[in-house]
């Protein structure tokens, strides 16, 4: 279930001839989503994976989910990737 503290990012990648790395080609199917929740004990953001390990650069916390969106972004725009929606 998603909620306000728990959101989802749908990613498409851009140029699937393009190595991904170490991230799990899952993610473009549905099949682990990348979610970004706050932790409610100290309101700050991070990544998780439905299953397996978030990858080492999006490890950090955020203060705000649009600063953690923005570090995405960046993350993924050198992957050739984009977030194509935002699950609530």
């Amino acid at each position: 279930m998603v909620s306000y503290h728990d959101r989802i990012l749908v990613l498409e990648q851009e140029d699937p001839k393009k190595s991904l790395g170490t991230f799990d080609p899952r993610v473009f199917k549905g099949d682990n989503n990348l979610h970004v929740v706050m932790d409610r004990t100290n309101c700050m953001w991070n990544f998780k994976m439905e299953r397996g390990l978030v990858p080492a650069s999006l490890r950090n916390q955020f203060t705000s989910f649009n600063e953690a969106k923005k570090h995405a972004d960046a993350y993924f725009a050198v992957k050739s990737i984009k977030i194509k929606e935002v699950l609530y």
